[in-house]
């Protein structure tokens, strides 16, 4: 009979360590999964990414448009998007998520960046104007 209640009193301590295990990992989890995918984007926001950005200058810009800090440093840390980010015109819209975000950076898809030149009557001209507006200069333009 001893060894029954023995028996019965060690499983119950397991069960609870087990439970509590379960419990702690499940909101572990769910903290992650909010990180990546709730709303962290409150107001639509433009970034810009030069050839001249480094990562950091990046990941600056992106914190002061998104609340989720620590969930972008770590999912962009997962895939690896210091060395394949693109340059380019982005638009972080409302509700945007930062799974959202890091993919949307990873694969490059860019906001068009509209452009309005009156009055250039050669390529040289027209590659002088373009040259203060996008991220090229003039002979990158002309090629």
């Amino acid at each position: 009979m001893k060894k029954v209640l023995i028996s019965l009193l060690a499983l119950a301590i397991l069960g609870s360590i087990a439970a509590y295990t379960i419990y702690n990992s499940e909101s572990a989890m769910l903290k992650i999964y909010g990180w990546l995918y709730d709303d962290c984007v409150s107001q639509e926001t433009h970034l810009y990414i030069s050839k001249h950005s480094n990562y950091e200058e990046v990941t600056a810009q992106i914190h002061k448009a998104i609340n989720q800090d620590k969930g972008f440093d770590k999912c962009a840390e997962y895939v690896d998007l210091s060395s394949s980010f693109r340059k380019g015109h982005y638009i972080l819209r409302k509700g945007m998520n930062v799974s959202d975000i890091v993919r949307m950076l990873r694969s490059g898809s860019q906001t068009p960046v509209n452009v309005t030149i009156n009055n250039a009557k050669t390529p040289a001209l027209l590659a002088k104007k373009l040259e203060g507006k996008i991220d090229a200069d003039s002979t990158e333009i002309i090629s």
